[in-house]
């Protein structure tokens, strides 16, 4: 884990801009107003797109009281901090064929199964701690950030195309590094060749 900060990250992707910087996310100032307006939907976004190990938790689902009406036994509602699900068993890339994600008659989005309670479940959560971030995953946010916000500092859009491209490599380096790092997984097993051995 890093001593980055969120303002280090904002600040980054004004360097990145050639804008002001910042010195606190609280301060009265277009910098912050700009940033503010993009950061958590790109934060969340950038999360969503991988399975990133920095953003995996493992927790135990308690069934809902709510049944659904038909077709499954059991529902478990998500955690408010969901963003995607992975793969349950790390080795392995499917997740269970039972599971159908949807949401209950009272707006509740969880996972309907015929599996017993508590649910082990793995899933990419929404991680506000900068600190957390992969010093790539960090700087590929930072130049996606300055590209979404170049026009409204410099009332131009020079420089976002290079910002663009700066972002797809960073991330690219981030996504495969990250992969390297969890390991490779195995496809699940196909019935037709299990039922035949």
């Amino acid at each position: 884990m890093t001593t980055q900060s969120k303002v280090q990250l904002w600040n980054r992707a004004l360097q990145k801009v050639g804008a002001r910087r910042i010195a606190t996310e609280d301060e009265d100032s277009k910098e912050v107003e700009t940033c503010s307006a993009c950061y958590d939907s790109l934060r969340r976004d950038e999360l969503r797109g991988n399975a990133w190990k920095f953003a995996i938790k493992r927790v135990q689902l308690a069934a809902s009281g709510n049944a659904p009406a038909w077709g499954r036994e059991r529902f478990f509602a998500l955690p408010g901090d969901y963003l995607k699900d992975v793969p349950q068993d790390p080795k392995f890339m499917e997740t269970p064929a039972d599971w159908l994600f949807e949401t209950d008659s009272n707006g509740v989005t969880g996972i309907a199964t015929d599996d017993a309670a508590p649910l082990d479940f793995r899933y990419v959560y929404d991680c506000t701690e900068v600190g957390r971030f992969d010093p790539l995953f960090f700087e590929a946010l930072a130049a996606r950030m300055a590209a979404e916000i170049v026009y409204d500092l410099k009332q131009s859009t020079g420089g976002k195309q290079d910002l663009l491209t700066e972002y797809e490599v960073l991330m690219g380096r981030a996504r495969r590094l990250n992969a390297i790092e969890i390991g490779p997984s195995e496809p699940d097993e196909d019935t037709w060749i299990t039922e035949r051995l």
